[in-house]
């Protein structure tokens, strides 16, 4: 009884670290004065400094600790339900920047994400200190995703564009108005 008893408790733990579970914390509003679910024309009344792409998505300029970041508002059926906020005028260390997020806005409060690696060419995987010139020529996509309730958070760096261009977001989305 005492060795089932172990080996349950044993496949309980493991079981819980090969699948995390969602973290029952709801999602965080990453704006100051900003709730999910505000009108379009409410966003734009709190915040001074948007401007207007479209009907469905408004944008700002902001530095915060330091960072150059561009934020975007996305709103569904007039209700804010997404904030993309991407990361200007970063260093050319994009690993330790993406790292540094992560601990600032991810693990300090919801603790450590498993990295997704995602290879579109194969030719610096299993080389870490390769990996950001793999970024750099688009061969490498590094993310982590936070499930919350009422909604996730997807930290990403990746490149779009030519080898100048990466992307590294924090993108947040509340599933309660996303649909």
């Amino acid at each position: 009884m005492k060795k089932f008893l172990i080996l349950f408790l044993f496949v309980l733990a493991s079981n819980s670290f090969l699948f995390p579970q969602k973290i029952y914390k709801t999602i965080p509003n990453p704006v100051e004065g900003i709730e999910w679910g505000m009108s379009y024309d409410d966003v734009t009344d709190e915040r001074d400094d948007l401007r207007e792409l479209n009907s469905s998505v408004c944008y700002e300029d902001a530095i915060n600790d330091g960072r150059s970041e561009r934020i975007f508002y996305h709103f569904k059926n007039n209700q804010l339900y997404m904030i993309a906020v991407f990361y200007e005028d970063y260093s050319m260390n994009y690993i330790k920047d993406f790292e540094k997020i992560e601990k600032e806005k991810i693990f300090e409060e919801y603790g450590r994400r498993e990295w997704n690696y995602e290879w579109i060419k194969d030719q610096y995987k299993g080389k870490p200190d390769m990996y950001e010139l793999a970024v750099k020529f688009k061969e490498l996509v590094i993310s982590t995703t936070t499930e919350l309730m009422g909604g996730k958070i997807i930290h990403s760096l990746a490149n779009d564009g030519d080898e100048n261009e990466i992307q590294h977001s924090l993108i947040y989305v509340s599933t309660d108005y996303s649909e």
